[in-house]
């Protein structure tokens, strides 16, 4: 982990939303940096959100909790050296936020995880096609999208089912009330107990979505209060630059690169451009502007390009060419 370039109290206010854009940003920053920074601001975050769960009538030994957090974590000289003089107690805004006794906590934090999945190694496996399947130890299936990178322990001790991704995966979780699979992205947490959908989180992206095919899934931000309940059909959507959570229909090909089938819906060509160029990856445009307001239906299973432009053709009377790298379409529009 890289030198703290920041005091406890800010990461405190972190924790509760409470940080200015700035200092958000200083702090984002410094997890991008290095993996090893965002698994300290996570277990951070972790002991602050369960602040609130533990009874006022608790008196931990602090000298035990400071050897169990020494042990757990790593020397003191370590913490010493990289927090600045100012940061080594957070005795004065957990009395403002928590009023806990933060090493109380920190003992029910490490008791909680120790050998759970955060003190395991983890496998890593990055995809550079689609649908690279990766079979879990509780019988989890995910199937991962081009250019991502999925981490997961090789065996699920603890009292949760943590994974990692970056990209895009498509999960199948092996339902078990007792032990809820939880998949940190990009910020967010999704949280179920047994259920399928897709989780997109590309770095380039935008935005971050999760979208529910069967069951249950909760979807929230790290850090932050608000929280989705998403239902089949369902799409959540979480855009870090506005700080925007919202609930929309999920997009009828939201799942195309694993499924291989498109459909429309009454869908506008423009609509289906945007589609076919994202699922095929080719560039479209359209000659006359007019043409992107007719509608078409159909479905197409394990989809083929030339397939659905031929469905165009004939329904729309359309005509396409290529033109260099690109499918140019063209007739009189609706």
């Amino acid at each position: 982990m890289e030198k703290i370039p920041f005091d406890w109290e800010m990461l405190a206010r972190y924790s509760v939303g409470d940080c200015s854009a700035e200092e958000t940003a200083e702090i984002e920053n410094w997890r991008q940096a290095n993996p090893a920074n965002g698994q300290y601001l996570d277990r951070f975050k972790d002991v602050w959100q369960l602040a609130g769960e533990v009874p006022e009538t608790f008196r931990p030994d602090t000298h035990k909790a400071w050897q169990k957090v020494q042990t757990a974590t790593r020397p003191a000289a370590e913490w010493e050296r990289d927090l600045p003089p100012t940061s080594r107690s957070l005795w004065y805004y957990a009395s403002r936020v928590a009023a806990v006794l933060v090493l109380g906590i920190l003992v029910v934090v490490l008791f909680r995880r120790e050998n759970t999945s955060a003190d395991v190694a983890l496998v890593e496996k990055t995809s550079s096609r689609a649908n690279m399947a990766v079979r879990l130890a509780d019988g989890t299936r995910v199937w991962m999208n081009a250019g991502s990178r999925f981490r997961y322990p090789e065996h699920f001790d603890g009292e949760t089912r943590e994974v990692y991704l970056e990209g895009e995966a498509y999960f199948e979780v092996t339902p078990n009330p007792q032990k809820p699979f939880i998949i940190y992205a990009a910020h967010t947490l999704t949280k179920v107990l047994g259920t399928s959908f897709n989780v997109k989180a590309y770095g380039k992206d935008s935005s971050i979505s999760v979208a529910v095919s069967t069951g249950r899934v909760s979807f929230a931000v790290e850090g932050d209060s608000r929280k989705l309940l998403l239902t089949p059909g369902e799409r959540g959507v979480w855009t870090p630059v506005t700080s925007q959570l919202r609930e929309q229909a999920a997009d009828l090909n939201e799942m195309a690169w694993h499924t291989h089938n498109l459909i429309f819906r009454k869908s506008s060509v423009n609509q289906m451009v945007k589609t076919m160029n994202r699922y095929f990856g080719v560039s479209i445009r359209l000659e006359n502007p007019a043409i992107g307001n007719c509608h078409f239906t159909g479905t197409f299973k394990n989809a083929q390009l030339d397939e659905v432009l031929e469905a165009l053709k004939v329904s729309l009377g359309i005509e396409y060419k290529m033109e260099g790298n690109q499918i140019i379409i063209s007739g009189t529009g609706c």
